[in-house]
């Protein structure tokens, strides 16, 4: 029966989502245009999105056709802007632009990755560069739709049973050895029935892994036995801080994991694992350097000036852009060889949704997709890891961080994680894990009444360890309660955000308290806010002894956990506007990071009249210690 009456057939309902795909690319190629062309370039360097002057300082011959550019700034760069590694960027000069993205970026330098030829204005005097959107995720997402939409009969059969267009029968394999493989001694009798259904299915399973249940580590314990096993696994996850995550869990194991992808986005830990540091320990490498030496030489060769300019000279620079390009074809193929050979040898193989589209992985058979934080992810793009295997297993919560969209297409969030839940859930194909091992019950008891139908029970571990919260809190969840205070919210001049000095102000009192009474390090300490203004306005307020403590919006918490998660809630005025706090999943991750201590702090006055806060508010007051600013001020 079709899981969706609007559409008769998985083909139509594909070919519907991919109008909606193309809607939020339009979305957001406006949203882009409207930030940066309509303005000066005095404004986007004051508002982060624009850093100028610079000068290039060296070109260098990166990997495949790029190029390293490495930028200089005399003076230093802003305290707050919006560039980090791996943020895509568009070099100018005047009207001339050229595409990259950031490699690194430190207070003075900026090193930049472009494709294909470094254009003669880019080394000529002052450039700048802006924030620039990229395409590439929608163009390999748009790609992976319409290889679904073949008409092959794997991938009907494929789309079929994810979409719900035919009664998922079970297709498990009995593997009997594999309950002795399983570390039982670690893992509760949810985590094993989910481990084994993994190893076991021959097509596809839900995963379901609510917070602190040890989702991750039921994903490696499945991915040590089936690389034990012999089989081929791609780990694939929307976003690059949960594909380090991953990476960081499998290390232990003893496992050979590669990790592909920008280079610019991969914590620094962990790049010793990516095929771009794995290539150069290669015994081709030294052959590879060679040859970008001799590329670079006959470049500078090319890119000669003369003063005198006559068919001898020109002559000479089409011979040496010929050179140019015959050894640096010879690079390239080079590079192919090896990479293949380590993709080969390497398993399990790591990629974020959109780089698992790298043509390198073609002609490596895998036997199966694990999609982790599949919550977060587009269906167009979760598909581009999909295709690439036989069975295919998703893992996430449906009550945790949904997709980011700016079309207001919502069946967009609709994602294929949640549709494959509805059609498996009641199965095996569907698991659910139940028992969680990270907050104390009381953090854990408004999200498990809101979210989890209080089916989350809390392990022992967590009930007979030692509180910490006792020299201050009655309570491990404290609200603290700024209504009638007077901190109200203030827009940004130089943003669309919101922040609450007030708040932000209370805030960093508590947490001096905190680190004064209480036997914990700074690093054990998070700060979430859901508004970047105010993530900078705390940050600012924090005296420098404290820069280990963490401070950030939800999304960067996703998957993470700390001892004490402080939440400023913001909002603070008179027509009880809460915006992006209506996003209640968001709010559930937020809730649900700390593992001994959870302050929240906002105005009950303007939170009270939305049902879901006013629930929050009455379950603080009973189950945890309700303060007032005022008690701080």
């Amino acid at each position: 029966m079709p899981r969706n009456l609007n559409y008769t057939n998985s083909s139509e309902e594909i070919t519907h989502t991919l109008e909606l795909f193309r809607k939020e690319a339009d979305a957001e190629r406006q949203d882009f245009s409207d930030k940066m062309d309509t303005v000066s370039l005095t404004e986007r360097i004051s508002k982060g999105v624009s850093l100028y002057p610079l000068e290039v300082e060296d070109v260098e011959f990166f990997i495949g056709d790029r190029w390293k550019i490495t930028l200089k700034s005399k003076n230093e760069l802003p305290k707050f802007h919006s560039f980090s590694p791996g943020t895509p960027i568009s070099f100018f000069k005047e009207t001339e632009r050229k595409y990259g993205q950031i490699k690194s970026i430190s207070e003075k330098e900026i090193i930049a990755i472009i494709d294909s030829e470094v254009p003669d204005w880019l080394e000529e005097g002052k450039i700048g560069i802006d924030i620039y959107y990229s395409e590439k995720s929608y163009k390999e997402g748009e790609r992976a739709l319409q290889r679904i939409l073949e008409d092959k009969k794997d991938r009907k059969e494929k789309r079929d049973l994810l979409l719900g267009y035919i009664t998922p029968s079970p297709n498990f394999e009995s593997l009997p050895d594999i309950t002795d493989l399983i570390d039982k001694e670690r893992f509760n009798q949810s985590q094993v029935q989910a481990i084994q259904a993994i190893i076991e299915t021959n097509d596809s399973l839900v995963i379901q892994g609510p917070p602190g249940t040890g989702k991750t580590s039921v994903l490696v314990e499945a991915i040590r036995i089936l690389v034990f096993r012999g089989k081929k696994v791609l780990i694939s996850t929307p976003t690059n801080s949960a594909l380090d995550l991953l990476l960081e869990k499998i290390l232990p194991h003893e496992l050979k994991p590669i990790r592909i992808g920008q280079t610019s986005r991969v914590s620094e830990d962990l790049l010793s694992f990516t095929i771009d540091s794995l290539s150069e320990k290669h015994s081709l490498s030294k052959t590879i350097n060679k040859f970008k030496k001799q590329a670079a030489n006959i470049r500078k060769k090319a890119t000669r000036f003369h003063r005198n300019f006559g068919p001898k000279e020109r002559e000479e620079k089409n011979q040496a852009w010929n050179d140019f390009r015959g050894i640096k074809e010879t690079i390239r193929n080079t590079e192919r060889q090896l990479e293949k050979e380590l993709i080969h040898k390497h398993n399990p193989v790591l990629a974020t949704n959109v780089s698992a589209s790298q043509a390198i992985l073609n002609k490596e058979p895998f036997d199966i997709c694990i999609l982790d934080e599949a919550t977060q992810s587009l269906e167009p793009i979760a598909w581009i890891p999909i295709l690439r295997a036989e069975k295919i297993i998703f893992a996430g919560d449906e009550n945790q961080l949904p997709p980011t969209i700016l079309s207001g297409e919502d069946d967009l969030l609709n994602t294929l994680f949640l549709k494959a839940t509805e059609s498996f859930r009641g199965s095996k194909r569907f698991q659910f894990l139940n028992t969680q091992y990270r907050m104390e019950e009381e953090i854990l008891g408004f999200s498990n009444q809101e979210f989890y139908g209080n089916l989350v029970q809390t392990d022992s571990s967590v009930k007979n360890r030692k509180k910490i919260h006792t020299p201050l809190f009655s309570s491990p969840l404290v609200f603290i309660d700024t209504a009638g205070t007077g901190f109200e919210e203030e827009s940004s001049k130089e943003s669309d955000s919101i922040k609450n000095p007030g708040e932000a102000d209370i805030l960093v009192k508590i947490i001096h308290n905190l680190l004064e009474t209480i036997k914990v390090e700074p690093m054990d300490i998070g700060i979430i806010a859901p508004y970047k203004e105010q993530v900078f306005c705390i940050r600012e307020k924090l005296t420098e002894t404290f820069t280990q403590i963490e401070v950030a919006t939800v999304d960067s918490f996703q998957g993470r956990e700390k001892d004490i998660i402080a939440v400023s809630l913001t909002r603070s005025n008179d027509e009880s506007e809460i915006g992006f706090l209506k996003d209640y999943r968001r709010m559930n991750v937020s809730l649900t990071r700390a593992r001994k201590i959870l302050i929240v702090i906002g105005d009950s006055a303007t939170l009270s009249t939305d049902d879901f806060y006013n629930r929050f508010l009455s379950y603080s007051k009973e189950h945890g210690d309700y303060k007032s600013a005022y008690e701080y001020m």
